[in-house]
């Protein structure tokens, strides 16, 4: 069976496809490159969902941070105003 390999292209980085796989013709080739590139999408797409959740998570956190600074501030001018 011919051997084809399938080298991996990110912008200006190139995975090279040492192996290689071992098909029986040209068009299993095809099928194999369909699901690569398929499998390669759906992990660009968590990629991207999980950069996402990450700056999302650290707003939610900016904002925690915030308020708790805030929260410390009130205790203190409560504790202050009640010591008058």
């Amino acid at each position: 069976m011919p051997l084809y390999f399938f080298h991996l292209n990110f912008g200006h980085r190139v995975l090279p496809d040492e192996e290689g796989v071992e098909l029986p013709n040209r068009s299993a080739a095809r099928e194999e490159d369909r699901e690569l590139l398929a499998r390669q999408q759906h992990a660009a797409q968590l990629l991207e969902r999980n950069r996402q959740l990450r700056q999302e998570l650290s707003s939610v956190f900016l904002i925690s941070e915030r308020m708790r600074v805030r929260a410390r501030q009130l205790v203190a001018q409560s504790r202050r105003a009640s010591c008058r």
